[in-house]
């Protein structure tokens, strides 16, 4: 199996962002969506066009600062 990396850094998130934004990057990655789609999922600001909620096993919080 591959192992993909990936860090979020930020000052706040809503329940299940981070999920979320792995889910659409899936999409991406399996040509459901276009690199160029992200963007207009953002600003649409309608979660239900991003990718789909993944399940949390393999996430890990690193460091919380405050």
């Amino acid at each position: 199996g591959q192992t993909i990396i990936y860090n979020v850094h930020g000052n706040g998130f809503l329940y299940n962002m981070v999920r979320t934004m792995v889910g659409t990057l899936i999409n991406v990655g399996i040509k459901k969506n276009t690199p160029e789609d992200i963007e207009k999922i953002i600003l649409s600001k309608d979660r239900s066009k991003a990718g789909q909620c993944v399940p949390g096993c393999g996430l890990c919080l690193e460091e919380v600062y405050y």
